[in-house]
């Protein structure tokens, strides 16, 4: 990892440390998981106590967001709510919920 991930992982660890977690040197152990395709970084984090938390670290690209007017940004959000809108509604056409992982449907009933 890179000297900017150092300094956010010290970070983590130090408020890690400030929750009653890491209190020793090897109390967690650091391993990166695979990205979600942005810029961040994804950490699995595990406590001697076999507790495990998922960190992620801030993109450092260093760059600053662009802003765009509203008339500029408009069309592009109506478009984007539009195929939204198209997915939720068609994807329930001849939905099989068979296909679903854990139960075919999710209500109070699933909590266990």
């Amino acid at each position: 990892m890179d000297n900017k991930n150092s300094k956010n992982i010290a970070n983590l660890l130090n408020m890690m440390r400030k929750n009653g977690y890491c209190d020793r040197e090897g109390d967690c152990l650091f391993s990166s998981l695979s990205g979600d395709g942005s810029d961040r970084s994804f950490l699995r984090i595990k406590t001697a106590e076999d507790t495990s938390f998922i960190g992620v670290l801030p993109t450092h690209s260093g760059s600053q967001k662009k802003t765009i007017s509203w008339p500029a940004a408009k069309d592009i959000y109506m478009e984007i709510i539009e195929t939204l809108l198209f997915m939720q509604i068609s994807g329930s056409v001849r939905f099989n919920r068979k296909w679903c992982w854990d139960t075919q449907r999710y209500d109070k009933k699933t909590d266990a």
